[in-house]
């Protein structure tokens, strides 16, 4: 797959079955999936992406931080995607919930 436009890569995420949605707005996005389903939003992400900022296990810079403010900052066990692209910063998250089952989505699009 090529690399996706900000509209594809919304169009690709809406694919995936979502547990719980908590925002669904063309520049912000929270959603829940099923742990099942984290491999295939990796593969999503990275194809708008590129790989991801900040993997899982590492602790956030303080770059990471300041990217991930917009979305209440992050932590050593999430994975955070960022990129600026045509003059918009552009940012997603994941992060597991405690049992395992489950992930938390953000997605976010800001003008700069």
């Amino acid at each position: 797959m090529d690399t996706l436009t900000y509209n594809q890569l919304l169009e690709e995420i809406d694919k995936i079955p979502v547990f719980e949605s908590r925002i669904d707005r063309p520049d912000l996005k929270e959603f829940v999936v099923k742990a099942d389903y984290v491999t295939p939003l990796h593969l999503i992400f990275q194809n708008f992406f590129g790989h991801d900022f900040k993997a899982p296990g590492e602790n956030p810079s303080l770059k990471d931080k300041r990217h991930a403010a917009f979305l209440g900052g992050v932590r050593e066990e999430q994975t955070l995607y960022y990129s600026k692209k045509e003059g918009v910063s552009n940012c997603a998250m994941m992060w597991p919930w405690n049992d395992g089952s489950r992930y938390t989505i953000k997605i976010a699009q800001i003008p700069n």
